[in-house]
């Protein structure tokens, strides 16, 4: 996990998610993979962060808005029957949240 602090923008970001009581897990990772903070079900589990990457390299093309007429991706969601990914880009940071469906 990186040791450079957040900016007071991702901090509060970072506060809502973990206010959202049907939350179980929260993950900010830069544009190459690196994990500025996770917490919670993605805290310490690389395994799970790798696979949110590599979900936004598949979807690459996507947010690149120019090559879908200019309208970029909001979000990606990822729904299993107990519980949710959703992973959106905030300022070339990623941002994911798990949390239960039920």
């Amino acid at each position: 996990m990186s040791d450079l602090p957040l900016s007071p923008s991702l901090q509060q970001l970072v506060q809502q998610l973990l206010d959202n009581e049907r939350q179980t897990g929260t993950l900010l990772m830069d544009l190459n993979g690196n994990i500025l903070s996770a917490t919670g079900e993605l805290a310490d589990n690389d395994k799970q962060c790798k696979v949110i990457r590599t979900i936004l390299l598949d979807c690459k093309c996507f947010l690149d808005s120019a090559q879908v007429g200019n309208e970029p991706l909001k979000r990606i969601i990822i729904n299993f029957k107990s519980y949710q990914y959703v992973i959106c880009l905030v300022h070339d940071i990623v941002v994911a949240l798990k949390s239960n469906t039920e």
